[in-house]
């Protein structure tokens, strides 16, 4: 595995994310994810017209925004830390339309499962 948040995890991430089919065409959700300190980074993940695509850097207007600290969204990526838990405790921040999140939901979670397995 490549080191998180490297040019190459982003490389992966980008080839596992457009490789994911079977999106509801109807589908469309911008998530900005944001990692802070020394080692972190910011990206944003569009879900739109049955195709997913991962973007370096922010995005203007997002619907949902998630920002953590580095060890902690590590955690996350290597499955050590669960989301809700550290949403919970404060260390995974959840901001924009939740209502929107909580309706795609479902559809969220499958691509975001499709991709980390790719």
């Amino acid at each position: 595995m490549d080191h998180f948040l490297s040019d190459p995890w982003f490389d992966d991430l980008t080839i596992r994310a457009r490789a994911v089919t079977d999106i509801p065409a109807d589908l469309s959700i911008t998530i900005c994810q944001t990692v802070l300190g020394e080692r972190g980074a910011t990206w944003h993940v569009v879900v739109d017209a049955g195709l997913v695509d991962v973007r370096r850097g922010p995005v203007e207007t997002a619907d949902v925004s998630l920002t953590t600290d580095f060890e902690t969204a590590l955690g996350i990526q290597r499955g050590t830390v669960s989301a809700p838990r550290a949403f919970l405790n404060g260390d995974l921040r959840v901001g924009g339309d939740m209502k929107q999140l909580m309706a795609k939901r479902e559809h969220l979670v499958a691509i975001l499962l499709l991709v980390a397995a790719t």
